[in-house]
């Protein structure tokens, strides 16, 4: 049996058999040390977990209602061994004893400087509050191991830890005022309220969440985001129609189309604002004239109008709003029982452009098994980028960093051989100094390769178009301005999925560039 004890921080002693280490450790510096760089196997990630510990414990102090679990050290009279909370009690010992803190980071300046700015605002708040701390003590390691594995290995069929879902956790975050991620969740409680939806339907709030957030879905409905919350229309006509359009959207995130067995509405279908427009007239259509969406609110267009006006700003590929027969009220198509899973292909503006693409599966289809950074398939005609590339293919997605210098290298040797080949096309011609294209701006130079690519046709428009928009925002996560910032900036920090992502989204990209490069060399 464990039994409650008050402990100071000289009597506990960090584990050196914990079971996060890859080995067992020496001495306490070493067991400390080793918190900060193994979790996860990914140094800068246990670097960057541990400090953000130590930063809550300075703001908000330690939890009281999750006590340390200890044993006595059978090597040391009055000491005593963390089996739960090491973390915790490591993070304690480094804001009260700089020379500890010294001994175990004596080679890493940078990490000493940031624990001195957090000792001193964690003394100025807590003294010496935390010297000492209530544990409980079991009199073995066996005698806490039960408590110790139902802690850190699931739910166990109910005996573990269960976990909130992302439902649970905004309603949470709703609950305590904290308004982020919380619009979908706010729309399903209008839905749950007014008995729309059953409380027990798994709705996929994300999608949700990227429909009402659209600035146009949002007017089309008459609903006001203010700071985060959410305002239905006060008018019971107009309130009646936006509950049941959100209702439909909701349903589809669930429901299957009976054709593709798949569901009727993911983010897929919906991540261009075209393509939310283009779904939401459809919902509408099914619902309720569009006109009565006009109703008592003249200065808002209609659905149609809004996807005339921009629809085609952002893409031209997508498909046209049916045309108007009246100046008041669009003719809707027929719509069909459930939501397509693509948007219908539009008839062609220009003849048809051919593929530099070989007909295989894409890159993204072996996303989520593929462990590599970059996926297979490219024949890069010029041997020391070939052998990076290869190199790629190889490297463990789990080494993100170094996946993301590999794809910033490779892009820009593929993009400085190609423009150094076709010197002499139109989107190069003013690059003629003696150090182009080496001074050129990588993203002026990946800009100009894709229009040169789309111009003679050997890049598929959609492609472009996907390429252009992630530079159109220089904070997107597939912009040229993020890949950078991985490089250069030590708290942007690339994740194994971010790799792959990243590779994926431009592999069609590199599959055109060198096709043409490789068929121009042949001739």
């Amino acid at each position: 049996m464990g039994e409650y004890k008050s402990l100071s921080l000289e009597q506990l002693k960090v584990n050196p058999q914990n079971p996060r280490y890859r080995s067992s450790r020496i001495s306490e510096a070493d067991a400390i040390l080793a918190l900060f760089k193994e979790i996860k196997n990914r140094p800068e990630t246990a670097l960057r977990h541990m400090l953000n510990l130590i930063k809550d414990i300075v703001k908000h102090g330690t939890n009281l209602a999750d006590l340390p679990i200890v044993v006595p050290d059978p090597d040391e009279g009055d000491t005593y061994q963390v089996m739960e909370g090491n973390r915790r009690i490591a993070s304690l010992k480094l804001l009260y004893f700089p020379d500890l803190a010294v001994e175990v980071f004596q080679a890493e300046a940078r990490t000493l400087k940031r624990l001195e700015g957090f000792r001193k605002d964690f003394v100025e708040q807590f003294r010496d509050q935390y010297k000492e701390i209530l544990c409980v003590v079991y009199p073995t390691p066996e005698d806490a191991r039960h408590w110790i594995y139902l802690r850190h290995t699931g739910e166990n069929d109910g005996r573990g830890i269960t976990p909130w879902d992302k439902a649970a956790k905004d309603r949470f975050r709703l609950q305590a005022a904290d308004r982020k991620h919380t619009i979908a969740t706010q729309v399903v409680e209008f839905l749950i309220q007014e008995g729309y939806l059953e409380p027990d339907i798994p709705v996929v709030l994300s999608t949700v969440e990227r429909m009402v957030k659209d600035p146009d879905v949002a007017s089309q409905l008459h609903i006001e985001i203010l700071e985060d919350l959410v305002h239905l229309p006060s008018e019971p006509q107009l309130r009646s129609l936006s509950l049941k359009v959100l209702q439909r959207i909701a349903l589809d995130t669930v429901e299957k189309d009976p054709q593709t067995k798949r569901k009727r509405l993911t983010s897929r279908h919906i991540n261009q604002k075209a393509e939310r427009l283009q779904y939401l007239e459809r919902i509408i259509a099914r619902i309720s004239p569009p006109e009565s969406f006009d109703s008592g609110k003249n200065t808002t267009l209609s659905v149609s109008k809004v996807v005339q006006t921009t629809l085609f700003a952002e893409s031209k590929s997508q498909v046209p709003s049916t045309p108007t027969t009246s100046a008041t009220a669009p003719e809707s198509p027929p719509i069909p029982s459930a939501l397509p899973s693509r948007p219908p292909a539009t008839a062609p503006m220009s003849p048809p452009i051919p593929s530099a693409l070989p007909s295989r599966p894409p890159a993204t289809r072996d996303y989520k098994k593929r462990r590599q950074v970059a996926a297979k398939g490219i024949k890069v005609g010029y041997s020391t980028l070939n052998h990076l590339y290869q190199e790629l293919c190889k490297l463990g997605a789990s080494y993100p960093n170094v996946g993301m210098m590999g794809i910033r290298a490779f892009l820009e040797g593929s993009l400085d051989v190609f423009i150094q080949r076709f010197a002499s096309e139109q989107e190069f011609q003013t690059w003629n100094g003696p150090h182009a294209p080496f001074k050129i701006p990588l993203s002026t130079k990946l800009s100009r390769t894709i229009d040169c690519l789309e111009r003679q046709g050997f890049l598929p428009p959609n492609v472009a178009q996907a390429i252009r928009k992630y530079q159109s925002d220089k904070h997107n996560l597939l912009s040229v301005n993020t890949l950078q910032a991985y490089l250069h900036n030590p708290d942007l920090e690339p994740r194994e999925d971010t790799v792959k992502y990243w590779w994926d989204a431009y592999h069609s990209f590199f599959e055109a560039l060198w096709n043409t490069y490789n068929n121009a060399t042949k001739r």
